[in-house]
């Protein structure tokens, strides 16, 4: 009985000593798997920290490079504005340019028709005058015939 005993000792002390052990490897391989567990989740917190330090970065980047677009942006308004400004000023100055030429035309036009008028008159006289000259040189034939004639009926030579 002894041995029976004994066996039945080792049976129940065997299987025990086995689940023990396997406890203790599974609690063992459980806490090895929470320390990489652990590990892991540090190693992706630091990869999040760097990630945001990242994009705060690129963040402050993209801020920078806008302000200054908008920096150039704003010249090139300002530009823009002062070359309308100044071809305002120069289309005003062209307009009064425009509109003294077309003064001058106006009073040299006026002129020209004036001195047209004048022209028609002195043209008109110019012909009156040469009505007047050959109404005179045939006047002066007329007496001349006459004073024939008259030499001719009293008989003359």
């Amino acid at each position: 009985m002894k041995l029976t005993s004994i066996l039945g000792t080792l049976a129940l002390i065997i299987p025990l000593l086995g689940a023990g052990y396997g406890g203790i490897t599974y609690i063992n391989k459980l806490q090895n798997t929470i320390q990489q567990n652990t590990e892991v989740l540090r190693n992706l917190q630091n990869d999040m920290g760097n990630a945001f330090t990242t994009i705060n970065d690129v963040e402050g980047d993209v801020k920078g490079h806008l302000k200054n677009e908008i920096e150039k942006l704003e010249m090139a308004v300002k530009n823009v504005e002062s070359l309308y400004s100044q071809g305002r000023e120069d289309l005003v100055k062209e307009i009064a340019w425009i509109n003294t030429q077309l003064g001058t035309i106006d009073g040299a036009v006026r002129l020209l028709e004036n001195g047209t008028f004048k022209l028609a008159t002195e043209a008109e006289l110019r012909a009156v005058q040469d009505g007047y000259y050959k109404i005179s040189d045939t006047l002066n034939q007329l007496k001349y015939d006459f004073k024939e004639l008259e030499r001719k009926l009293d008989g003359g030579y």
